[in-house]
């Protein structure tokens, strides 16, 4: 099996990271929603001359809710200050 093949299969997130530092996350599993009620209300934004489809922030805030990993409650806490 492929690294790529083993990632997608594991539902991995992948990260990529430009020579500025902004870090743009693709998402294979999600905690709450389907894809198709994230992409229902997503904005269209351009990375490096690319178009993305980038999620609700509110939905996105929900998702770390559902999900309580330590890391989101954590960020849950940081964001909110």
């Amino acid at each position: 099996m492929t690294n790529l093949t083993s990632i997608v299969k594991n539902k991995r997130t992948i990260f990529a990271k430009n020579y500025y530092g902004c870090i743009v996350k693709l998402l294979l599993a999600v905690s709450g929603f389907s894809f198709e009620e994230i992409e229902k209300n997503a904005v269209v934004s351009t990375a490096d001359r690319t178009k993305v489809k980038v999620g609700n922030r509110e939905k996105l805030l929900k998702m770390k809710e559902i999900a309580a990993r330590p890391k989101d409650i954590l960020f849950l806490k940081r964001f909110r200050k």
